[in-house]
């Protein structure tokens, strides 16, 4: 059932809503959760993850490009050009990756001091390296 609702799907969408999930397996709720923002902040904040990870879509240009065909081309599920190759083992095992990347960005969260958590920029301090992203894309496909 979780593997459905995660097909398809971006992967700033799947990141919240994976944290989401996090949060109410440990009994916490947006307000006391980890990131001490809104619930409208941390979308924010995911979309910005989303961003930092994935490719850098311009709409006016890919839309009036002749070789663009749209219902072979997503690209909200196209990883920037450093992690392109680990795109088919990210979107297929979305639910997957997006539960370990979230255990990681926190971990790292949670070690940033106060003024950081507290600051709206302070989570780009704890996103995780191309190296790490990678790390999580090799164990999946090794298991």
């Amino acid at each position: 059932m979780i593997k459905d609702k995660f097909e398809n799907r971006e992967l700033g969408w799947a990141l919240r809503k994976t944290y989401l999930e996090y949060l109410s397996e440990n009994n916490l709720d947006i307000s006391n959760g980890i990131i001490p923002f809104s619930y409208f902040e941390v979308i924010n904040i995911f979309d910005s993850i989303r961003e930092h990870y994935c490719y850098d879509w311009k709409a006016p240009e890919t839309l009036f490009d002749p070789n663009y065909k749209e219902l072979e081309f997503n690209p909200l599920r196209k990883l920037n050009e450093e992690l392109s190759d680990y795109e088919e083992i990210v979107f297929k095992n979305l639910h997957r990756f997006c539960k370990e990347f979230i255990k990681q960005f926190i971990l790292k969260y949670e070690n940033l001091s106060d003024n950081e958590q507290n600051n709206r920029e302070g989570y780009k301090k704890a996103l995780l390296s191309s190296e790490e992203f990678i790390k999580i894309c090799s164990e999946i496909e090794n298991n």
